[in-house]
């Protein structure tokens, strides 16, 4: 059976006239390791990704090494825009990621400081959830092997992201809620009104349902060349469907 698909798979390739014979031979060859490759490292990556996003309450002024005066600024400066704190969490499966959430109940949006102590800084991110599964994030991380693999692999069509690196909380609160509103005119969408702390780690444990997903789907090799090429020229934003509706519609 492998023979004969790999014979058909030949002479469509020669049919089209586009490769000499030599390189469809050589192609061919390589196909049963891609496919082997593909398929070990989606399991991988499945096992590696839990089911369930899993935290717990903390207190993060307790938690060691963390960048206590990063925490410190992020939550001044956010508490002097009208956050509230909501709660300080950490993941069960790594105690290093940790969190601060915040909610603002003018603006109707999430703020989230969070470090992932030894290998990502502390930033800041200004969530919105919209009707219809749509959502903004707007961050001041710094684009990095993180930000390419969560392009490559995990970014979905009705999420917006936009990085300001180095943005203090109010430039970031300022450009978020002006996208936001644009897009509630353009796709005709309200804000949903649940800010309560179950309400982001519910956004959370959609997204990790959703990532496994779409990696399942997601062909691994074009993945990887995906990271390279956000790498070599980083994005600042990802508008999903989101830049193709809204021109439709003016």
């Amino acid at each position: 059976m492998g023979s004969q698909v790999s014979s058909a798979i030949f002479l469509f390739l020669e049919r089209l006239h586009v490769f000499p014979r030599p390189a469809i031979a050589f192609l061919v060859a390589l196909l049963p390791l891609i496919v082997l490759f593909e398929v070990v490292a989606k399991l991988l990556f499945m096992i590696a990704i839990p089911d369930r996003y899993r935290h717990e309450p903390t207190q993060l002024e307790t938690v060691p090494s963390i960048d206590s005066d990063s925490l410190n600024a992020y939550t001044r400066s956010l508490e002097a825009l009208g956050f509230t704190k909501l709660g300080d969490y950490k993941g069960i499966e790594s105690s290093s990621d940790v969190s601060r959430l915040f909610t603002h109940a003018e603006y109707h949006c999430f703020a989230e400081v969070s470090e992932l102590i030894g290998q990502l800084p502390m930033n800041c991110l200004i969530v919105s959830a919209l009707e219809q599964n749509w959502r903004l994030v707007t961050t001041d991380r710094q684009k990095s092997l993180t930000s390419a693999t969560a392009y490559a692999f995990f970014r979905q069509p009705h999420v917006l992201s936009v990085y300001e690196s180095g943005a203090e909380p109010q430039q970031l609160l300022r450009s978020h809620l002006a996208l936001r509103q644009q897009m509630m005119t353009d796709l005709h969408l309200q804000i949903l009104p649940d800010l309560s702390a179950q309400a982001f780690l519910d956004l959370i444990q959609r997204d990790r349902t959703q990532q496994k997903q779409r990696l399942w789907r997601k062909s691994v090799l074009f993945g990887l060349v995906e990271m390279l090429l956000f790498s070599l020229n980083p994005k600042d934003e990802w508008l999903g469907e989101y830049a193709d509706l809204a021109a439709r519609r003016h």
